[in-house]
């Protein structure tokens, strides 16, 4: 599955060719095939379904092409998960 996060305008949008999240317990997000072009770093956040309240994958800096991003674990799985940036 093919999905875009598209990021506030000066950031850019993150491109990549799979992304999902588990939402079983001890469930991460992840994201594989990842393309953006700009200069903000970014990276991939999980929200929890319970305690921690979200996951994060480390930054990535810049214009990056063919990345992989995984976040540590949620306790009781990821929900929802997506971009940010900084």
């Amino acid at each position: 599955m093919t999905a875009a996060t598209v990021l506030p305008a000066q950031a850019g949008t993150v491109s990549c060719s799979n992304q999902g999240h588990n939402s079983g317990n001890g469930g991460n997000a992840w994201a594989s095939g990842c393309s953006h072009s700009g200069a903000h770093d970014v990276r991939l956040y999980g929200e929890c379904d319970l305690s921690p309240f979200a996951v994060y994958s480390p930054y990535k800096g810049g214009s990056f092409s063919g990345a992989r991003f995984t976040t540590s674990t949620c306790t009781w799985g990821v929900g929802e998960s997506g971009f940010q940036h900084r």
